[in-house]
């Protein structure tokens, strides 16, 4: 199924209240340059709000529609007036304990606070009524993903029905099958609550894989934020001395993580960044859950910032192996994940900077590359800001202060996505203007124009000097388009592709006593620097320091300091920085 890979990337977006689930809510999160999203749309055993035409604009712009869906619960027909409780079933499809009682469930409350017991019913069942189920609706909504809540997280049970018995592996297979009837026979994206491993062929992402311990009564309670999450979800969810990624290191590259569903980014504010630093230290999926059409409104600069970091690490990193996670500090708040696909993530969960592999992580900082393409948030020059710089998308969140990268200048947060024909800028921040310098952004441009991106109304530019200029907002519009003469962008993006010829070796031999030699490559003449660091990013030695021309270069590195001194064993870190090209590796010393 092709709409696997738009998982990649992907936000996962859940629209509870009515205002984002219409086509002009879509519409203004695909213009922010939010192109990539799984957008759940509620649901449950009844769901009959008219969606279909939501349904179209998603799937329009290249996202994955989803809906909520259950198959475990059922209570009992003493409520005729609220059929959002599933009653078909009952009591025929429910487990039957050993001593012959029936398995209780999930226990809901009314809205005048009356518990209303609900009951499991049994998988055997699950398969047959999901065939009915999703067919009929199908039929005139075209979902292209579903969530199955419940199927996985609940344990397995076995059944001492007459008419469906099961045994506790009979109950996985028929889970399965019914995970395997969602995903193939009916080729939707398929996610689940939880994870387990014996199911990781028939389902694709895990609400819930991400979250250890969810913020108390979030089950029930999904989107309101909190101040007091509970003492397990603060020691086990977000303390970054207690978790591993065991799931990243061995199923990465099948299955898609994120947080619980009542676990979005927004329920623990206090945890906001902490949750952004683990999505992207383990290049996972953001769940976001805004209460609220105000809320979103009152942070929106802060969601798209973290929708931006986050995914744009994801893009690149999804479905991609994760060979390696290590602790970089003593604390364990500076942790470091490998890929793959040559992507490296360094993380600082702690409230001050840090200095790794010669870069100032800020509290809360990171750092994320392949040597191309970086997310990072940094300080440098006294300044911190947050970047995403990939190959055909480009977003700043400068703190408010002036920040200039790559032909951009700004106070506040833009985002710039290069088209086929054109660029289109979006104002993510209250700025008021945005200052470009055509022929130094990543696609440089001649004579360039912009124009408003709903009417295409031309827009003017203010000249500053040094082939500086200014865009003002037009009119409070916050999406324009950029045309010009991409002519210098075509040599641009041949230069940026020619970066795979640039590449730091593993040293050899490794670990090493004596020496150790480092080779690289480089494709064109650069300023070349190669140092050595150690795993707290303290300087050691630097080997090279010099412009050099395109060629490869072998090091002797002889394992003392820069002061002649030897140092001791252990791990270190050999960067390679060539022009805009950066990559480090680690190197073992042994004696």
């Amino acid at each position: 199924n092709a709409d696997v890979n738009k998982l990649r990337g992907a936000v996962d977006f859940w629209a509870l209240e009515y205002h984002f689930r219409t086509p002009a809510f879509i519409d203004s999160l695909y213009n922010f340059g939010v192109d990539r999203a799984l957008i759940s749309l509620g649901g449950g055993w009844y769901m009959n709000e008219p969606v279909a035409q939501v349904i179209d604009t998603i799937n329009a712009r290249g996202m994955l529609s989803s809906r909520y869906d259950i198959y475990t619960d059922v209570w009992p027909p003493v409520y005729p007036n609220r059929p959002w409780y599933r009653t078909s079933g009952y009591p025929d499809d429910v487990i039957v304990n050993r001593d012959g009682s029936q398995k209780e469930g999930w226990l809901a409350f009314l809205s005048d606070g009356t518990p209303f017991q609900g009951y499991y019913t049994c998988s055997k069942t699950h398969a047959d009524y999901a065939r009915q189920r999703i067919s009929a609706e199908l039929a005139t909504k075209y979902y292209n993903s579903r969530f199955i809540d419940v199927e996985l997280a609940s344990s397995l049970h076995e059944c001492y029905s007459t008419v469906h018995p099961a045994t506790r592996k009979q109950d996985g297979e028929y889970r399965v099958e019914l995970l395997n009837t969602v995903k193939n026979e009916f080729a939707l994206v398929t996610g689940s609550e939880e994870a387990k491993d014996f199911a990781f062929p028939v389902v694709d992402f895990g609400e819930g894989t991400m979250s250890i311990a969810p913020a108390d009564n979030a089950g029930y309670d999904w989107a309101t934020p909190v101040e007091k999450p509970g003492e397990d979800f603060i020691q086990y969810n977000m303390n970054p001395a207690k978790r591993i990624p065991l799931h990243g290191l061995v199923y990465h590259d099948v299955h898609v993580p994120t947080w619980y569903t009542g676990d979005g980014l927004s329920k623990v504010p206090a945890y906001w960044d902490d949750k952004d630093l683990f999505n992207i230290l383990y290049a996972s999926m953001p769940l976001v859950m805004p209460p609220s059409k105000e809320y979103w409104n009152s942070k929106r600069e802060k969601f798209l910032t973290s929708i931006f970091l986050t995914t744009s690490v994801f893009r690149e990193c999804g479905f991609a192996k994760m060979l390696e996670h290590s602790f970089i500090s003593a604390n364990r708040k500076v942790q470091e994940t490998r890929f793959d696909n040559n992507w490296v993530v360094a993380v600082n969960f702690g409230d001050t900077e840090v200095t790794y592999a010669g870069r100032i992580l800020p509290a809360k900082g990171f750092f994320a590359s392949n040597g191309n393409q970086s997310v990072y948030r940094l300080r440098e020059n006294n300044q911190t800001a947050a970047v995403a710089d990939l190959q055909d998308r480009l977003f700043i969140n400068s703190s408010g202060n002036e920040f200039e990268f790559r032909g951009v200048k700004v106070n506040g947060s833009v985002f710039i996505k290069k088209n086929e024909n054109d660029l289109a800028l979006s104002f993510i921040g209250a700025q008021s203007y945005v200052e470009l310098k055509p022929r130094h952004l990543p696609w440089p441009l001649d004579n360039i124009s912009v124009f408003t991106r709903a009417k295409r109304q031309p827009v003017g530019l203010e000249n500053l000097p040094d082939g500086w200029f200014r865009l003002k907002k037009y009119a409070g519009e916050i999406y324009y388009t950029i045309t010009g003469d991409f002519t210098a962008a075509i040599a641009n993006e041949e230069n940026r592709n020619s970066t795979d010829k640039f590449g730091l070796s593993q040293n050899y031999p490794n670990p090493f006593n004596a020496s150790t030699t480092i080779s690289y490559e480089i494709a064109s003449a650069s300023y070349v620097n190669l140092t050595i660091y150690d795993l707290l990013g303290k300087k050691i030695i630097t080997l090279v320091k010099k412009d050099q021309t395109a060629g490869r270069f072998n090091v002797l590195w002889n394992g003392l300091n820069e002061k002649g001194q030897p140092v001791s064993s252990g791990i270190y870190l050999m960067q390679l920085k060539a022009g805009a090209f950066h990559q480090w590796k680690k190197l073992m010393l042994m004696k």
